[in-house]
């Protein structure tokens, strides 16, 4: 009899747990949403789908993230799947965006905290592909050039923050403005190759991270 009862006791541990255990998974990966109607309802995620929890279907809307009463993050779902995603900076402005097909990230923008555009870049199977635009965060345009399976292919052009043309470069040489602004020579010296190495890898900074964190 003592044995039955240490089994029982078990089993209702057990069962214990495993209900305590879901309990915190679907705590933890609800979320606030609001439906294309502007209906508030909430949102459980599995497997990267939402679905509306009152509803019970797939979800379409928006959901949003904050963190002490201050927009962190929102969501843009259509049909279970996120869309677009959108950060956002302690100030309210918009940090980055990313448009989504097919769960894969298709286009990136992103912006300093100013306001303005810090790049725009299109991706394909998950690389950069195409052309990307570069600016400085007083608005001018840094580099310019395009990428194929996140390689430069054809020329990139790098800007001084006057809007002045610096370098012009491609997988073979690099040329640089002259003082005199007027003529394209191609760059020899190591320290002036070292110079546009270190220009171009600073530019080429672009910020991989999770939007919701």
């Amino acid at each position: 009899m003592e044995v039955v009862n240490k089994k029982r006791i078990f089993f209702i541990v057990l069962l214990l747990i495993l209900v305590i255990g879901s309990f915190i998974f679907v705590y933890k990966n609800t979320y606030e949403a609001t439906t294309a109607n502007g209906q508030e309802t909430k949102i459980f995620v599995f497997n990267d789908v939402s679905y509306d929890i009152y509803n019970f279907e797939l979800f379409s809307g928006e959901s949003i993230g904050k963190e002490n009463n201050t927009l962190k993050y929102k969501n843009i779902i259509d049909n279970g799947k996120i869309t677009k995603m959108i950060n956002y900076y302690p100030n309210g402005n918009i940090k980055a965006e990313l448009i989504l097909k097919d769960d894969e990230i298709v286009f990136y923008t992103s912006r300093y905290e100013n306001g303005n555009l810090h790049f725009m870049i299109p991706l394909v199977n998950k690389k950069y592909n195409g052309n990307i635009i570069v600016y400085y965060e007083n608005g001018k345009i840094a580099l310019q050039g395009n990428l194929k399976d996140g390689e430069i292919i054809d020329y990139f052009y790098i800007f001084q923050r006057n809007g002045m043309l610096k370098y012009k470069y491609n997988n073979y040489e690099v040329l640089k403005v002259n003082e005199d602004n007027l003529l394209l020579e191609p760059i020899k010296i190591e320290s002036e190759i070292q110079e546009f190495k270190i220009c171009l890898s600073q530019l080429m900074k672009i910020e991989d991270y999770n939007i919701k964190e």
